[in-house]
């Protein structure tokens, strides 16, 4: 097996784990605790950033799991924005 391919596969299992907890207490509770929308926002920056990386290079098994992460990230925001709605300035 190639290792790239086994350490993509472990990074969206990994993701996977990670947010799926996350999205069903954000649906149940309507609670995020300390999850913050800046912080959501600067990790979708990021992604976004991993994935062009990942694309000039020609990294195709990075570029899916950046896709993957930056949809994760995106959703999470919208459920966050769709619960408390937009941030407050002060």
């Amino acid at each position: 097996m190639n290792i790239k391919l086994a350490l993509v596969g472990l990074a969206t299992i990994l993701a996977l784990v990670m947010y799926v907890p996350l999205f069903h207490r954000i649906l149940t509770r309507k609670s995020t605790r300390d999850f913050s929308k800046p912080t959501q926002w600067m990790i979708l920056i990021v992604q976004l950033v991993n994935l062009a990386l990942a694309m000039i290079e020609n990294a195709w098994y990075l570029s899916g799991l950046y896709v993957m992460h930056t949809m994760l990230v995106g959703v999470t925001l919208w459920l966050v924005y769709k619960y408390y709605g937009p941030p407050t300035v002060g």
